[in-house]
C-alpha cells in the first residue's frame, strides 16, 4: 500500500492520499473514516442537557436575553433556542401534537460553556421577570401593615405601578429590586426590634 500511496504523486497523510480516486486510497480512507471516534461521544445525554436547560431558563427569568447568554457563553443562539425551546430548522416535532420539542441532547463542549458560565449580564432595568418573589414581598407588606401607598414611597416607584403588581405575572427587573430591598429592610428593622425586646 505504501508503494501505492507513492506512486499516487499527491501529498499522502500517512494513510492514504486526499481526493486520489485509486482502488488504494479509496480503501484506505474507508478504512481512516471507520475508526473514527462515534459523533455520539462527543455528546451529552438528556440528564446533562436538562441540567443545561434549567440553567439557561434561570438566566432568561432573571432577565437575560437568549442574545446576552450567547455572546456571555459563546454558543450560537440556534443552539440555545434549540435547547430551550426546540424552535429551529434541526428540531424534532411532536407527531401527536405538532410542536417542537427542546433537545434530548447537546455537544460536550457548549455543555462545558453553559455550566461554567456564572452569569450572562447583570439584566437590564427594563427587562421583564418572574413576578413571584415581589407578590411574595407585597403579601407580606401586606400582612405586617404596609399600605401600597408606603412601598411606593419607600420604593421610589409609581403608585399605579405598585398597586398593579397583585395580579401580574411578570414585572420589570427595577420593580422587583426596588420591592424587594424595602421588604427585606422592613424584615430586618423588625428583626432587630424583636431581639431588643
Amino acid at each position: 500500500m505504501n508503494e501505492q500511496l507513492r506512486s499516487c504523486g499527491k501529498p499522502s497523510h500517512e494513510k492514504f492520499v486526499m481526493g486520489c480516486r485509486c482502488f488504494m486510497c479509496r480503501a484506505a480512507e474507508a478504512d481512516y473514516k471507520r475508526s473514527w471516534e462515534p459523533h455520539d461521544k462527543s455528546m451529552v445525554g438528556e440528564e446533562r442537557t436538562k441540567e443545561a436547560r434549567n440553567k439557561v431558563n434561570g438566566w432568561l427569568d432573571q432577565g437575560a436575553t437568549i442574545h446576552e447568554i450567547s455572546r456571555a457563553t459563546g454558543i450560537t443562539r440556534n443552539a440555545i433556542k434549540l435547547l430551550i425551546t426546540g424552535k429551529h430548522h434541526a428540531a424534532r416535532i411532536d407527531e401527536k401534537s405538532g410542536k417542537y420539542l427542546p433537545s434530548r441532547r447537546m455537544s460536550r463542549e457548549n455543555y462545558r460553556r453553559i455550566m461554567e458560565c456564572k452569569r450572562p449580564v447583570a439584566p437590564k432595568a427594563r427587562n421583564r421577570v418572574d413576578a413571584s418573589s415581589v407578590n411574595a414581598a407585597l403579601k407580606w407588606l401586606d400582612e405586617h401593615g404596609v399600605t401600597r401607598a408606603e412601598v411606593a414611597r419607600m420604593s421610589g416607584l409609581p403608585q399605579r405601578t405598585v398597586y398593579s403588581m397583585g395580579d401580574r405575572s411578570t414585572c420589570e427587573y427595577k420593580t422587583l429590586v426596588s420591592i424587594v430591598s424595602v421588604a427585606n429592610e422592613l424584615k430586618e428593622k423588625a428583626r432587630e426590634f424583636s431581639c431588643d425586646s
